[in-house]
């Protein structure tokens, strides 16, 4: 689905996770060669999250390529999944179209380095982005936590990920999640006598299964960093590509024909970036 911005040009938005914009970056030669090559300026706009970018100001050298390419570049910053399914809930009685775009960067805009600086100062100066990043390891540690609860409170029918099983999972978890997310704004429906459809919150249902998929894994080792690497997913829905590690491409894929907008999106990962 293109997106045209304020430059009058249409970009189809792909979606890039924290480690795919490492590996560009520090690969000028292979990886960002490669992407410029097959995700050139003339169509795509990569794309990118505020967890993308709290996990890349962690790492200051990282951080500041990452302000050095992306000044010069056209990329679009994405609402983030909670804004996302605030939408979703919103729309799902007035049924309007959502869109991911938060803000874009164009280079006939003649934004340079300081301007984009400022722009990512700002939005880590509002107290509730200044204080989630503060805090953004302990509350992967919660939602961590969380997840390992929702396992050990289902109970899958085979020992292994399997798609009856996933299903059931999204079935059970869905609307409590739902309703944890916003209890006022789900209760309305639901008093209202709406059976809330798990498939109109295309943001949540990805981040349920690439949770699903993680839990029951049995190879599979929690890690806090997770948590941010499916909070960057709950975007896929609304965008026209995306690239990330092979674990979740393979996750997406399962539930490519599953998840209202992901059957539209191409899934590629590192490996289609290198020659």
């Amino acid at each position: 689905m293109p997106y045209q911005v304020s430059d009058s040009k249409s970009y189809d938005l792909c979606l890039l996770d924290t480690n795919i914009i490492s590996e560009m970056l520090n690969n000028h030669q292979d990886e960002l060669k490669s992407f410029l090559e097959k995700f050139g300026p003339t169509k795509y706009a990569p794309c990118f999250t505020i967890y993308n970018i709290i996990e890349l100001h962690r790492r200051e050298d990282l951080y500041k390529k990452f302000l050095n390419f992306f000044s010069i570049y056209p990329c679009f910053l994405l609402k983030p999944y909670n804004v996302l399914f605030e939408e979703e809930l919103e729309s799902y009685s007035e049924d309007y179209s959502i869109s991911p775009l938060l803000k874009s960067y164009s280079p006939l805009k003649k934004y340079n380095i300081d301007q984009f600086e400022s722009f990512l100062k700002y939005v880590f100066s509002k107290n509730n982005i200044k204080q989630s990043v503060v805090n953004w390891r302990n509350e992967e540690r919660e939602i961590l936590t969380n997840w390992l609860g929702n396992r050990e409170n289902f109970s899958p029918s085979k020992q292994v990920p399997n798609s009856i099983d996933a299903q059931s999972y999204i079935k059970q978890a869905g609307i409590q999640t739902i309703i944890n997310h916003n209890p006022k704004g789900a209760w309305k429906l639901i008093n209202n006598g709406v059976i809330i459809d798990i498939d109109r919150f295309p943001a949540i249902k990805v981040m349920l299964y690439s949770q699903y998929y993680r839990l029951f894994d049995p190879n599979w080792k929690p890690r806090p960093q997770e948590v941010t690497d499916v909070l960057i997913m709950g975007s896929t829905p609304y965008v026209d590509c995306v690239v990330t590690e092979k674990f979740q491409a393979e996750i997406l894929k399962k539930v490519k024909y599953k998840v209202t907008g992901l059957e539209q999106v191409d899934i590629k990962t590192l490996k289609n970036l290198r020659k």
